[in-house]
C-alpha cells in the first residue's frame, strides 16, 4: 500500500514551482515546503486509517495482498471527504470489482458495518426495563442507528471477535448483531430465529405482526427484549 501512496509523495515533490503561484503564500515558510511535508506524511495516515476501519481482513489477506489490494483502492478511488475517516466506505465494492474471494468481500462489508455503529449517532433512550409491562402486540420499536443485523456464510462475526490472536475464517452459516455500547462496539452472534425476528421489528413490523411471522417462546420474547432495552439497542417505542 505504502508504495502507491508514494505516488502522491513524488508527484508533490517534483511539482512545478509555478504552478503553486494561484495559491496564497503561507505566512511563514514555502508554500512548496508545505505540500512536501503534508505529502510526506499522507501515506502512513492513509495506511493507518484504512487499518482503524479494516482491522481483520489485512490479517487474513496477508501483509503482501492487503497492501497490494489497499494501494489499489487508495489510488483508483482516492477521498474525495475532507477527512480520511471515510475512506474505507467504497472499499467493499471495490473489491468485488477485483475479483477477489467472496469470503473477502464478507468480511470488508462486515467491518464497515462495525465502523459505521461506532460513529453513528446515538439517540438518548427514554425507555428502562420496568417500560416492558407497556408492551403489547401493537407496539413499534425504534432501534439505534448504530444497531446491524448481519447473516452471512462466513464466519465474520466469530472470527472478528477472536482478531487478535490468529483468526481462521471458516464456511460456516452465521447470523451476529451489532450495536454500541457506550463507547464500545459489541457483536453478539444469535440464533436464526432471533436474527430473523428482530429483522422484521428493526423493519417496522409491530411486536404482534413479527411475533405471527416469527415465533418465540414466552422466555426467549422477554429475555430478548429486555435485553434490546437495557443495553439501549431499542430506544424508544
Amino acid at each position: 500500500m505504502r508504495s502507491d501512496l508514494n505516488y502522491f509523495d513524488h508527484a508533490i515533490s517534483n511539482f512545478p514551482d509555478d504552478a503553486l503561484d494561484f495559491l496564497r503564500p503561507p505566512h511563514r515558510g514555502d508554500l512548496k515546503e508545505k505540500f512536501s511535508i503534508y505529502a510526506n506524511g499522507y501515506p502512513l495516515r492513509t495506511q493507518t486509517a484504512m487499518e482503524e476501519v479494516f482491522e481483520l481482513l489485512p490479517k487474513l489477506l496477508g501483509e503482501k495482498e492487503w497492501h497490494h489490494l489497499g494501494g489499489a483502492y487508495v489510488r483508483l478511488r482516492p477521498s474525495t471527504s475532507y477527512s480520511l475517516n471515510h475512506i474505507g466506505e467504497s472499499f467493499p465494492e471495490f473489491l468485488s470489482q477485483m475479483e477477489v474471494a467472496h469470503r473477502w468481500i464478507v468480511v470488508a462489508n462486515f467491518e464497515l458495518k462495525i465502523w459505521h455503529s461506532f460513529h453513528a449517532y446515538q439517540k438518548e433512550s427514554t425507555l428502562r426495563s420496568d417500560d416492558l409491562a407497556h408492551i403489547d402486540m401493537g407496539t413499534r420499536f425504534l432501534f439505534q442507528d448504530s444497531m446491524f443485523l448481519f447473516e452471512s456464510k462466513w464466519n465474520a462475526a466469530e472470527t472478528w471477535k477472536g482478531r487478535n490472536s490468529r483468526p481462521v475464517l471458516k464456511n460456516r452459516k452465521e447470523y451476529s448483531l451489532i450495536f454500541r455500547d457506550r463507547d464500545a462496539v459489541i457483536v453478539e452472534i444469535v440464533e436464526k430465529n432471533s436474527f430473523e425476528f428482530l429483522t422484521l421489528l428493526k423493519t417496522g413490523f409491530t411486536l404482534g405482526e413479527a411475533l405471527d411471522k416469527n415465533v418465540m417462546t414466552a422466555e426467549n420474547l422477554s429475555k430478548t427484549l429486555h435485553h434490546l432495552i437495557s443495553k439501549e439497542i431499542i430506544y424508544g417505542i
